[in-house]
């Protein structure tokens, strides 16, 4: 026994769908001569107008297509439990930041005589920068053009707690937390 059966299904991501139709060959697993219509749990069911909502997803699709949001505008205030101050060299938990350098400053005179200092060392491991405590992206890229070096502010909640310190600048190397 053949029945064709239509599905469609929006599913939106960001305001953008998808809608899909399926046809199947219904499979009997078991009879047992018990089989009831599906209409009266099927009577109240309401079908969506798929176009209609096709359109509303194209008419969204079309404003945020007309507007960019820069990764730098995300982020700010940017205020964490991270201060300036000395951080003793020790190692941290097994897996945590193995393959890629990672450093964190802020704006302010130590973390910039810091970075400044290391600049070259940070370029040549490729170390991601990351600036915290920071309120906006002028600020931000002042402290980028005044280094030459990118920074991406962040939220750090928990980053504490992973490496064992609320100080900052540091570095982060194979596993060991230095400054």
């Amino acid at each position: 026994m053949k029945q064709t059966m239509t599905l469609c299904t929006i599913c939106t991501l960001l305001t953008i769908g998808v809608c899909c139709t399926a046809t199947a060959e219904l499979i009997v697993i078991k009879d047992t001569g018990n089989t009831v219509l599906s209409d009266r749990y099927l009577k109240n069911v309401h079908v969506p107008n798929t176009e209609k909502i096709m359109n509303l997803i194209s008419d969204q699709k079309q404003k945020l297509d007309q507007k960019t949001i820069s990764a730098n505008d995300v982020g700010y205030p940017d205020n964490s439990v991270f201060t300036p101050g000395v951080v003793v060299k020790h190692q941290i938990k097994k897996g945590f930041f193995d393959t890629v350098p990672l450093f964190v400053i802020g704006d302010d005179q130590q973390s910039l005589r810091w970075a400044s200092t290391n600049k070259e060392y940070l370029k040549n491991i490729d170390a991601i920068g990351i600036i915290t405590n920071v309120q906006n992206k002028e600020q931000t890229q002042a402290v980028e053009s005044r280094l030459g070096i990118k920074l991406i502010a962040t939220d750090l909640k928990g980053l504490d707690r992973i490496i064992g310190t609320t100080h900052y600048p540091f570095l982060i190397r194979n596993g060991w937390v230095e400054q």
